[in-house]
């Protein structure tokens, strides 16, 4: 169960300024966008909820694909055919919210057609860095923290004009930022739980799931994944160990066949030294016609003796 109704082809389109992507900026190596697009796409709906009822059908398991582009376009640019098309085949819209974001035209426009479409509530913001409406401080140390386009904050009618005057209802936004409110190094362990909430948070809304029950269900999916990695480490420990024993026990078995072979090599060199020290050559007889052998040990006749006569 993974299809999206005839009317969409995307799960969700990802809006970013390109620069929120590029991981040689300011030396965070991080990767936004695509950080999106992986964790999204290879999600594994827990079984509980896969089928449940939800705000538009039933709960699927996967939210694949979704649809990331990956070219920007120039500042004054218009939106592409391309773009629109994936922008009214998208069920929702994510924007991935920074005070670089704001700058961005191409990004306002998205929203803005996005938005002209009827599908206001279907927004999914994250933030990355910046303040939400910090433009309505007085201080402009404060409002260039902005993380909201201008799209974002306002309605837009359905001419796809931006009503400056009428503020939008802020979304239920997923918050990527470090404890200081500023931008987190995605690699860095210790934020490895601000990630997971803010994923959780973007697919609970691609979902269409209550946040919290999607937070307590893949809990339980992670308990029976380490219980289930548990007796996998457990089967192969044993195994392991069985090998170990069995070959443990051959190199014992070698070593002792080696010793005896070792035993049985010295006993039997040492009985042919004894014998050698032990036979005494006494004499030896020879002429023309006769020869005669006679070895003695210490007198006592031992061996043979020969005697050939004419």
């Amino acid at each position: 169960m993974n299809k999206l109704s005839n009317e969409f082809k995307y799960f969700a389109f990802i809006s970013y300024r390109h620069i929120d992507n590029d991981p040689q900026r300011d030396g965070l190596g991080n990767r936004w966008a695509d950080w999106i697009l992986e964790e999204c796409e290879s999600w594994r709906t827990p079984v509980e909820l896969v089928g449940k009822e939800c705000r538009h059908g039933k709960v699927p398991e996967r939210c694949f694909p979704l649809f990331q582009d990956t070219k920007e376009l120039p500042t004054n640019a218009d939106l592409a055919e391309s773009i629109r098309t994936a922008l009214d085949q998208s069920r929702y819209l994510i924007v991935i919210c920074s005070p670089r974001a704001t700058e961005s035209r191409y990004l306002n426009a998205e929203i803005i057609h996005f938005k002209s479409t009827g599908k206001t509530n279907a927004i999914l913001p994250i933030i990355i860095d910046g303040e939400p409406n910090a433009s309505d401080s007085d201080d402009p140390n404060v409002r260039r923290r902005e993380c909201f386009p201008a799209a974002l904050r306002y309605k837009v009618n359905e001419k796809g004009e931006i009503l400056t005057g009428e503020r939008d209802i802020e979304p239920v936004c997923a918050d990527a930022r470090g404890e200081d409110g500023k931008e987190i190094r995605m690699r860095d362990r210790k934020n490895a739980v601000i990630l997971e909430t803010a994923k959780l948070k973007l697919i609970a809304g691609i979902l269409g799931v209550n946040f919290d029950e999607l937070v307590q269900r893949d809990k339980l999916r992670q308990i029976r994944q380490s219980k289930k990695r548990f007796r996998n480490l457990m089967l192969f420990s044993i195994v392991i160990f069985f090998f170990f024993v069995m070959a443990l026990m051959s190199a014992i078995w070698a070593w002792k066949m080696r010793q005896e072979a070792i035993h049985q090599r010295d006993v039997s060199k040492k009985n042919s030294e004894i014998l050698i020290q032990n036979i005494t050559p006494l004499a030896y007889y020879a002429n023309f016609n006769t020869v005669d052998l006679v070895w003695l040990r210490k007198g006592r006749h031992i061996g043979y003796a020969a005697l050939a006569a004419v």
